[in-house]
């Protein structure tokens, strides 16, 4: 049986864990980094959805932090696609900045 982990608990949406179960690290090592953003982005949702102060409050900066995590865990995945798809990947990151 696998211990119990648990990084981030918010209170709408129970556990948010690690995929312990993914063998490769790099991935692993993004799957984490990706739920912990999510975690911090639906309780940052709720709080503002509910008005509800009880938990601590999420500041713009550990949101800022989290998605600097997630792209420097990612950016190892992408070095393994071929050169085509990472500029298709490029381009469409282009295209949302541009939309800001």
């Amino acid at each position: 049986m696998l211990p119990r982990f648990c990084p981030l608990r918010l209170p709408a949406f129970g556990c948010i864990g690690p995929p312990v179960l993914i063998g490769d690290p790099t991935t692993r090592l993004f799957l984490e980094k990706a739920q912990y953003l999510g975690g911090l982005m639906a309780s940052t949702l709720v709080e503002h959805k509910t008005g509800s102060k009880g938990g601590a409050a999420v500041p713009g900066d550990a949101l800022d932090h989290a998605t600097k995590q997630l792209g420097s865990a990612g950016a190892p995945l992408l070095q393994a696609l071929s050169p085509e798809v990472r500029d298709s990947i490029q381009r469409i990151g282009a295209t949302a900045k541009e939309s800001e």
